[in-house]
């Protein structure tokens, strides 16, 4: 039924439902590492040597009396193969069967 209805979208449209799963594959197998320093007085503090590496957002926040330096970054940002659609497709299927059931099993028991 979901890929009658897919046939029937204009080329146009199906690109862009193919290339946002796409993206969303990607983000969903991303790794995002936030580092946190202790910054004004505390004996960790120091000078910035921060590496430059381009992505990385980084900069610094207060938190209570506290103040902290921050990075962020984002690892396996790749595109994932098209030939491993059906793959995904078929992998969150079973994602959501199963969490079907453990809900459902929940509800059971309640």
């Amino acid at each position: 039924m979901a890929h009658a209805r897919l046939l029937s979208l204009s080329r146009a449209e199906q690109c862009s439902i193919l290339r946002d799963y796409m993206t969303a594959a990607t983000a969903k197998d991303c790794s995002v590492m936030i580092a946190l320093r202790p910054l004004s007085g505390s004996p960790t503090s120091g000078g910035s040597g921060g590496d430059s590496r381009g992505g990385d957002a980084h900069g610094s926040l207060e938190v209570g009396h506290q103040s902290f330096e921050y990075k962020v970054s984002v690892a396996d940002l790749d595109l994932k193969p098209l030939e491993k659609v059906e793959e995904h497709r078929q992998m969150d299927q079973d994602i959501l069967r199963a969490a079907s059931k453990q809900r459902e099993r929940q509800l059971l028991s309640a």
